[in-house]
């Protein structure tokens, strides 16, 4: 909740992005090394974090044009 905090704060968002990945990124390779099954489970919980990722980086590189 911390990072979606610093997200929404204007001066904060490029911070919070880059955690946010980062923290997505540990999230995937974590869970990828404790439970590989979570890969094929069928509502996708770890493959719905690509995305995210993907769309964090969109927004960190329309944050950095404005």
């Amino acid at each position: 909740m911390s990072i979606g905090v610093l997200i929404a704060i204007r001066r904060a968002a490029a911070f919070g992005l880059v955690a946010g990945i980062v923290a997505s990124l540990g999230y995937m390779f974590g869970s990828a090394i404790l439970t590989p099954d979570l890969w094929i489970e069928p509502l996708g919980a770890l493959v719905k974090t690509g995305p995210a990722i993907v769309l964090m980086l969109v927004a960190l590189l329309m944050l950095a044009n404005r």
